[in-house]
C-alpha cells in the first residue's frame, strides 16, 4: 500500500493528488485497524475505509456525466445496485450491533462504485472500484457468515488490485487532461 500511496503522491497533482492520497492513507489506517488484536478493530477499520470510500466517491463524481456513460457501464451500475441490495438482504440480519455501520458502509461503497462507472475516468478506475466491491464482499462474507476458501488471499489480491487500478486510472486521466 505504501507503494500505491507513493504513486498517488508523486504521479498525481492538484486536487487529485490530495484526494487520492487521503483515500489510500485512510485505507492504510483501515488495514492497520483490521490487523490489530484490539476491541472494536473491525469497527475502526470500517470507519477508516468509510472515509476512503467517501473520498473516492467524491473524487469520481466530479467527472460524472450520465449522458456520456456507455451502455455497458449503465448495465454495470444496475448490477452494482442489485448486488448491493442482495448483499444487504443477506448480510445485515447477521451483523448484530454493527448493522447500522455496515449498512452505511455498504451504501457508501455502492456509491463509490456508481461514481466510478458514471465518470469520465478511464476504465481502470471503474475496474478498480469493482475489485474493491469484490474485496469488501468477500471480507464481509467471511466475517459475518462462513469464510470462503482462500478468502484472505482473495480479499488481499482484489483489494491491492483495486487500489492500484484506481490510482493508476487517475494518473492516466490526469495525463489525458494535460495532453
Amino acid at each position: 500500500m505504501l507503494l500505491i500511496l507513493f504513486l498517488a503522491i508523486t504521479q498525481l497533482s492538484g486536487k487529485y493528488r490530495i484526494l487520492m492520497a487521503i483515500g489510500v492513507l485512510a485505507s492504510c489506517f483501515g488495514d492497520v485497524f483490521l490487523a490489530l488484536p484490539i476491541t472494536n478493530s473491525f469497527l475502526l477499520g470500517l470507519g477508516a475505509f468509510l472515509i476512503a470510500q467517501l473520498v473516492y466517491a467524491v473524487t469520481y463524481f466530479q467527472t460524472a456525466n450520465w449522458a456520456q456513460v456507455t451502455h455497458w457501464r449503465k448495465m454495470l451500475v444496475a448490477v452494482i445496485l442489485l448486488f448491493s441490495i442482495l448483499m444487504a438482504t443477506y448480510l445485515l440480519p447477521d451483523t448484530g450491533e454493527m448493522q447500522i455501520p455496515v449498512a452505511i458502509y455498504l451504501a457508501v461503497v455502492c456509491s463509490m462504485g456508481i461514481a466510478a462507472f458514471t465518470s469520465a475516468l478511464p476504465n481502470k478506475v471503474a475496474l478498480g472500484a469493482l475489485s474493491f466491491i469484490v474485496s469488501d464482499s468477500i471480507l464481509a462474507m467471511s466475517f459475518f457468515k462462513t469464510p470462503l476458501p482462500m478468502s484472505d488471499v482473495l480479499v488481499m489480491a482484489s483489494y491491492y488490485l483495486a487500489q492500484y487500478l484506481m490510482v493508476k486510472g487517475m494518473i492516466d486521466y490526469q495525463g489525458e487532461q494535460s495532453a
